[in-house]
């Protein structure tokens, strides 16, 4: 059984500004970034850390979208699979 993210009205001001940071136009917040809103101290650094990843990361982003997807698939994850820009632009 896999964790649900907490409802957004329980949280705290800080974790949901945090949480903004990571939705997406559509509306949608990356469900592995809102489930770690049960920890909200793990937020602030997690997406620091994912931050930095993605502007200063040594990988080019081609490459850096790849592995996410074979990961994903390694894995089973739908989830991850769709999550990444080439999976949004993958046909479902």
């Amino acid at each position: 059984m896999r964790l649900p993210p907490p409802e957004r009205s329980s949280l705290d001001d800080e974790t949901n500004e945090l949480l903004a940071l990571a939705t997406a136009p559509s509306g949608e917040t990356a469900e592995t970034i809102a489930v770690m809103a049960h920890c909200p101290a793990l937020v602030g650094p997690f997406l620091s850390w994912a931050m930095a990843l993605h502007t200063n990361g040594v990988l080019p982003p081609r490459l850096h979208e790849l592995i996410a997807l074979r990961v994903a698939h390694n894995c089973g994850s739908t989830y991850e699979g769709t999550s990444t820009s080439a999976g949004r632009n993958r046909p479902a």
